[in-house]
């Protein structure tokens, strides 16, 4: 474990549950993949607070940056801070990823759960949560890497998860051909129960997935998807959005899927 991503971390756990700061640690993964550390604050009240106390510590805030975080696409409150090179916080203001809405953050705070990480009690999104975050995560870049894989198998058998929330938040925000393909590759790794595949395989591009996973001769991480899975699942996923998000969500919502595939050219992967 990088000992850069450590000292962030407990910096942001002890200086957050010190002032009161409501926060949940999003997309955790352990090992950490890399030293940024990712914030969820979806209250704009306590995430101006945030932003003072880390001031304070002689951090910078600012919004995306070209190619890595495209500023058409992300939320207005979404912030970047750094205090140098090596130290990087993401404050997320709700479960979107850069411009893919996939849940309604202030549920998944009032389902926040305390946890002790590396030492530090800290606050985390339910076991059912984190799963769905950190899987619609791995496809907001469009590849699944074998941390993710691992830190969900420990999740689904954690005390509380639930396949049923799962399937029902991916049902309601269009998520459930991410998750379909994601559980296939986490049954590598782990016990997916057959009634649980069988019931997010009838989702859309079921038998797209299948096919596709049937013509490769091994899966290797990281698993590259192929961006035609973004260009047919744009439709379902924007149209469960109506109601849920506004006129600006819904647009930056559709062109990401678009965007995001183009980025991947870009970076030649």
């Amino acid at each position: 474990m990088s000992d850069r991503w450590l000292r962030t971390f407990s910096l942001v756990s002890d200086l957050f549950n010190d002032r009161g700061i409501e926060y949940v640690f999003p997309k955790l993964l352990i090992p950490p993949p890399r030293t940024d550390v990712d914030v969820m604050i979806t209250d704009p009240l306590e995430e101006a607070k945030a932003l003072e106390l880390l001031k304070r510590e002689g951090f910078s805030s600012s919004k995306g940056e070209l190619f890595k975080t495209p500023k058409i696409l992300t939320h207005p409150r979404r912030r970047i801070c750094r205090r140098d090179k090596w130290t990087e916080i993401d404050l997320y203001p709700d479960a979107n990823w850069d411009g893919w809405k996939v849940a309604n953050g202030k549920e998944i705070m009032s389902r926040r759960v305390r946890s002790e990480v590396e030492g530090k009690e800290v606050w985390l999104p339910s076991p059912s949560d984190l799963f769905y975050l950190i899987v619609t995560h791995a496809f907001s870049h469009l590849r699944i890497k074998f941390e993710e894989v691992q830190n969900c198998a420990h999740l689904v058998s954690e005390c509380g998860f639930s396949w049923d929330h799962v399937y029902g938040l991916s049902s309601e925000y269009g998520t459930r051909d991410s998750i379909y393909l994601f559980l296939r590759t986490l049954a590598i790794e782990s016990d997916v129960p057959k009634s649980v595949l069988a019931k997010f395989s009838q989702c859309g591009m079921g038998r797209w997935i299948n096919a596709w996973l049937e013509r490769k001769e091994s899966i290797t991480f990281p698993l590259e998807v192929s961006g035609w899975f973004n260009f047919l699942s744009s439709f379902p996923h924007t149209s469960r959005l109506r109601g849920k998000a506004s006129g600006r969500e819904i647009a930056s919502n559709f062109l990401w899927h678009y965007v995001r595939v183009a980025m991947k050219a870009v970076r030649g992967r």
